[in-house]
């Protein structure tokens, strides 16, 4: 994985990045509502595809409740 600050991403998606992944963090909570958090993820998936560009592979895997569900390749918009 590369770090954020290698990829030159602004500030605000990295702090998107660092909260979805302290939710991450928080799933064994009752109150964990995996399709807010695939939704999230995606979301930051589609706007680092938007810094990264064309000549980037972006790929979301979604959460699952028995582990990840099928990779998707994010395309440019």
């Amino acid at each position: 994985m590369v770090r954020a600050k290698a990829l030159g991403l602004p500030e605000n998606l990295i702090l998107r990045f660092a909260t979805w992944i302290e939710r991450f963090w928080g799933r064994l909570k009752d109150d964990f509502d995996l399709a807010s958090f695939n939704a999230e993820g995606r979301a930051l998936a589609v706007a680092l595809k938007a810094v990264v560009g064309t000549g980037t592979e972006v790929v979301f895997e979604a959460e699952a409740e028995n582990g990840l569900a099928p990779p998707e390749i994010i395309h440019a918009a």
